[in-house]
């Protein structure tokens, strides 16, 4: 009996060790594979190791200030509309707004002698004083309920000099008595930033206006966008399309070969005769649902008809993956370790599609749904483009390789996994669908109408090639003209 139980462990026993080094030699294999496969495979040997989208970071030698044609924004109405939008923010987004734009912000009641101040990080130096606040008081003029702003590009008191200060007296009734100052906060990391990526005035956040890349075809306009300049006012006969989102929306080639510009040019084609349509590109690299959120006064400046959001990406591969992968627990946590079991059972290491779908709601659709409330209030109209992507199930498998391999190397690391991003958007995608495909809102199902193109498109894996660009524009057109003659009375 003895006997019998001793000669089954050592089977088991030496079962669990062949099982062993299989998984090892299985491992071993994969790593060979993808070695071989970023050697030899002639779509990843294309990209001649550079990323797989138009970059636009360079260092300040190579970037220089364009001819402007048209003024930028005065500068007291470019800061004084962004705080009169943080007056109307809650207390998270007043304290994100603080960070994203990198100021310091004060609100005032003169009333009730109370005062709150955000600061971009918690060991931002604070200037406003008794000092500063009393030569603040003496710069807003004896009013009654008359809205004053004032911006000071240096603003001197005692032996301190503050740049970039505004002082914005709001006109509304329920404001009365309360004022706000802002001031941009120039430490050294931010000076640091600067000077290393010249044509940032706020790292994926906001362009400089007027600045140029010589060694891209790349230039922003008045209002720091990759685009023409903006005149403003608006004409009467100008129906203006602002598109806001990510690198999706600012990317192509050169200026005109952009999804917003292509789009221009064939609006005016179908309504050159009823209308002057502009449509203007407001696209930032790696900007995100929240970003978008609080530079939604920037892109009212420009006086839109409607706005056309897109993005989702960003939040995905910059925020919502990392956060779910960073904190597995279990097994999961070591297995994830496994070249092989990633590859085989990517979705394994992702949660319950429930909280994948309560993750998106609250970190990306409920900003989507404030800007949208936020613009039906000031009378603009609102799009939402769901976010295309190459089909994978229609991909050879010298494509497969290659869309892993560019989201490994330039979209999070060996951990992030095609597939696992395919998985996720596939669900953002369904709940932008169910959320904003309403009478008031225009739905554009790129991302189904595009599971029907060749995934050659795609030079990553959201990124397109200039006739996925085209397309594109085109796929969309049909929605918008309609969407626009509705809302023109021209149907």
């Amino acid at each position: 009996m003895k006997y019998h139980i001793v000669k089954s462990i050592g089977k088991i026993f030496i079962f669990f060790l062949w099982l062993i080094l299989i998984l090892i030699l299985a491992e071993c294999v994969v790593r060979v594979y993808e070695y071989f496969v970023a050697q030899k495979n002639p779509l990843i040997s294309s990209l001649n190791n550079q990323p797989p989208w138009s970059y636009s970071q360079v260092t300040s030698k190579d970037t220089l200030q364009s001819t402007e044609k048209l003024p930028s924004p005065d500068m007291s109405q470019w800061y004084s509309n962004r705080l009169e939008f943080f007056l109307q923010l809650d207390e998270n987004d007043r304290q994100l707004f603080a960070s994203f734009y990198q100021i310091s912000i004060l609100i005032k009641d003169r009333n009730k002698r109370e005062k709150k101040i955000y600061l971009p990080e918690p060991d931002t130096t604070n200037y406003f004083d008794d000092e500063l606040l009393t030569a603040l008081e003496k710069e807003i003029p004896d009013i009654n309920h008359s809205a004053f702003s004032k911006y000071y590009a240096s603003f001197t008191v005692g032996n301190r000099t503050i740049s970039d200060l505004v002082l914005y007296y709001p006109a509304k009734i329920e404001n009365h008595g309360m004022f706000v100052c802002g001031y941009k906060t120039k430490d050294s990391h931010t000076k640091k930033t600067k000077d290393e990526n010249n044509i940032w005035e706020i790292p994926y956040f906001e362009y400089k206006k007027h600045a140029q890349l010589y060694s891209h075809e790349f230039h922003t306009n008045n209002f720091g966008f990759r685009d023409e300049d903006v005149a403003v006012p608006k004409l009467p006969d100008v129906f203006r399309i602002v598109c806001i989102g990510g690198s999706t929306t600012e990317e192509g080639p050169t200026e005109q070969e952009t999804y917003p510009n292509i789009t221009e040019k064939l609006l005016s084609e179908q309504f050159h005769e009823q209308y002057r349509i502009e449509v203007i590109n407001a696209g930032i690299p790696g900007i995100t649902a929240n970003k978008l959120w609080l530079r939604l006064p920037d892109y009212l400046l420009m006086e839109p008809n409607l706005i056309i959001y897109c993005e989702g990406t960003n939040d995905i591969t910059h925020i919502l993956l990392p956060y779910w992968l960073n904190h597995l627990n279990g097994i999961k946590k070591i297995l994830i370790q496994s070249k092989l079991c990633r590859n085989i059972f990517p979705l394994f290491f992702l949660p319950h599609d429930i909280q994948i779908q309560s993750d998106i709601s609250k970190d990306i659709l409920s900003q989507i749904e404030k800007i949208q409330k936020y613009l039906q209030r000031k009378g603009v109209l609102f799009a939402v483009m769901s976010i295309p992507a190459p089909n994978y199930s229609s991909m050879t498998w010298q494509e497969k390789d290659y869309f892993q391999f560019v989201t490994k190397k330039w979209w999070g690391g060996d951990f992030i996994n095609y597939r696992m991003y395919s998985h996720v958007l596939n669900i953002y995608n369904k709940l932008l669908n169910e959320k904003f495909n309403n009478r008031n809102i225009l739905y554009i199902p790129m991302y189904e109408m595009f599971q029907n193109e060749p995934p050659s498109y795609f030079n990553d894996l959201c990124h397109q090639k200039l006739e996925g660009i085209q397309k594109k524009s085109e796929l969309a057109m049909p929605y918008l003209v309609k969407y626009i003659e509705e809302h023109l009375g021209k149907s």
